[in-house]
């Protein structure tokens, strides 16, 4: 009986992780995501949020194919990881759109934080697709909203001022 508890145990552990992970990227998903800004905001804890977006990301899928755009997603995260501290949060929320949260810290911090990130996409060579450029728009909690809704339509509004306004740059919400 015990050997059966074990396996149910295993299958229930990787279900959870199957519904809290991207399965292309390996990292967070948008519902865990959703789950550590709850957790930040009940402990009233100060984060800011970078909303990352791959510029002409349409353009990679319609001129080297959907499993280059893959390689492309792939290689963002590594990126994204490596500049990312030990308590950041890297998530995947959709399409070419990633998140990275980064508990206690401003939003003028943060800003020094995505243009690390910024710079290191840009000059970072991805086979057969070349390079590539990234757009952030960033928001913190408190300053920028009250909750996880104001503060993504911030950090939102800051990317789509970021892209209508040449695209490969870091805008803080104002």
């Amino acid at each position: 009986m015990l050997k059966g508890e074990s396996i149910l145990q295993l299958q229930i552990g990787q279900l959870r992780h199957d519904a809290q992970t991207d399965p292309l990227t390996g990292i967070h998903n948008r519902r865990s995501l959703k789950v550590w800004l709850d957790k930040l905001i009940h402990e009233q804890t100060l984060f800011t949020i970078l909303e990352i977006d791959i510029d002409f990301f349409k353009r990679v899928n319609d001129t080297y194919g959907h499993d280059k755009g893959d390689e492309t997603l792939k290689a963002l995260t590594v990126l994204i990881q490596s500049i990312a501290r030990k308590d950041d949060i890297v998530a995947r929320i959709g399409g070419e759109e990633f998140v990275l949260v980064i508990p206690n810290q401003n939003s003028e911090g943060a800003f020094k934080i995505a243009e690390r990130l910024r710079l290191a996409v840009e000059s970072s060579y991805i086979d057969t697709i070349g390079y590539i450029t990234i757009s952030i728009g960033i928001a913190s909690y408190p300053e920028h909203g009250t909750n996880i809704d104001q503060v993504f339509k911030k950090a939102d509004n800051a990317l789509y001022y970021a892209k209508e306004h040449g695209r490969n740059r870091s805008v803080i919400a104002n």
